[in-house]
């Protein structure tokens, strides 16, 4: 996946950013892949691979299984684009 993103792939971006906790100094995104497709009205199998491509892409990184957290470089591009 190239450094373009889809509506939909930021979409999820923004999502996991607007839910994502601090518990000490880590933070992650308590949402299951489930409960971001059922947020933004997609199916669970779109945003599983939307996940993939966003690993892949350096966007996210799995804590442990099912639990995720945004990049350095998801937070400071969500940052950027919100200030637009």
């Amino acid at each position: 996946m190239d450094e373009m993103l889809t509506s939909n792939q930021y979409k999820v971006l923004e999502t996991m950013y607007d839910h994502t906790v601090m518990i000490g100094d880590s933070t992650y995104c308590p949402l299951s892949q489930s409960e971001v497709a059922k947020k933004l009205g997609l199916s669970r199998p779109m945003v599983n691979k939307f996940f993939s491509d966003l690993k892949k892409a350096g966007y996210i990184e799995m804590i442990v299984r099912g639990k995720w957290r945004l990049s350095g470089k998801a937070s400071e591009m969500l940052r950027v684009t919100r200030k637009l």
